[in-house]
């Protein structure tokens, strides 16, 4: 046994033959199209389409309706703490604010976070962007607001409300179509 690697040792080696590492030829997209949407109608379905390479560009659309899921979130989160905060008797106004950016706008952004791309890319893909996000967080501050003066539950009512809004979003562009 030791003799056949001791044999080894001295031979050289074979070079082993690298087979070529595929690469794939990105498409630029021709700037005048005229199915584009302009900028200010941006779909998911538009921010997706038009390259060759899917994966990068999904993940980008994706990570984009998060983020944006997440500020709207936290904008409506804020919004119906800090009213709730300002407008409950005895409370101090002061403490309004970093309650409103601790509690309201963390949930508010970890459920939009969420909520944006999973609605977004299942049943909203043909929707644009920004009636999306305005029907969501007006319908959300509403519904949260309601909520807290009707069933004293603003979580619920702001999930609600949210519902209530994207039904109308939903509603409104099958009509328009």
């Amino acid at each position: 046994m030791l003799g056949d690697f001791a044999t080894h040792i001295g031979r050289p080696r074979r070079a082993r033959a690298r087979r070529p590492t595929p690469t794939v030829a990105l498409q630029m997209s021709d700037p005048v199209i005229n199915d584009a949407p302009s900028p200010a109608e941006a779909t998911i379905d538009s921010m997706v389409q038009g390259e060759t390479v899917v994966q990068p560009s999904l993940l980008r659309a994706v990570a984009q309706v998060a983020a944006g899921g997440a500020a709207f979130g936290a904008l409506a989160g804020f919004t119906i703490a800090a009213t709730i905060i300002v407008v409950a008797p005895g409370a101090p106004i002061v403490a309004a604010i970093p309650v409103g950016v601790l509690f309201g706008g963390s949930f508010g952004a970890v459920a939009g976070a969420l909520l944006a791309p999973s609605l977004g890319f299942w049943l909203f893909r043909h929707v644009p962007l920004w009636r999306l996000y305005a029907y969501s967080t007006v319908g959300t501050i509403a519904g949260g607001l309601l909520g807290a003066l009707a069933i004293r539950d603003a979580i619920v009512g702001a999930f609600a409300g949210l519902g209530t809004a994207l039904l109308a979003v939903g509603l409104q562009h099958r009509r328009r179509e």
